[in-house]
């Protein structure tokens, strides 16, 4: 049992989002953060995008040997992915 873990809460920045995508602003890699994906960090602390966001690392570029830190997030709100048809 996990004490204290609240999942998107009224504090939350992360309880109106759909999804996240991801993208390493050096090798171009793509990918995305479902909505379970982002209940998982809220039940682990997360609140805003802004720490969450520190914790990304490109992993293809890690393992080429960059820091893999140039990572962008772009945050999809549920009303917006609910005007394109649901999201993902």
């Amino acid at each position: 049992m996990r004490v204290g873990a609240r999942i998107a809460t009224d504090d939350s920045e992360l309880k109106d989002l759909a999804y996240l995508y991801v993208t390493c602003d050096d090798c171009g890699h793509q990918g995305w953060w479902s909505r379970a994906r982002l209940n998982q960090a809220e039940g682990k602390g997360f609140r805003s995008l802004q720490s969450l966001g520190s914790k990304f690392k490109c992993r293809r570029c890690v393992d080429r040997g960059g820091s893999g830190r140039n990572v962008s997030i772009r945050p999809v709100l549920r009303e917006d992915a609910e005007q394109v048809g649901g999201g993902r």
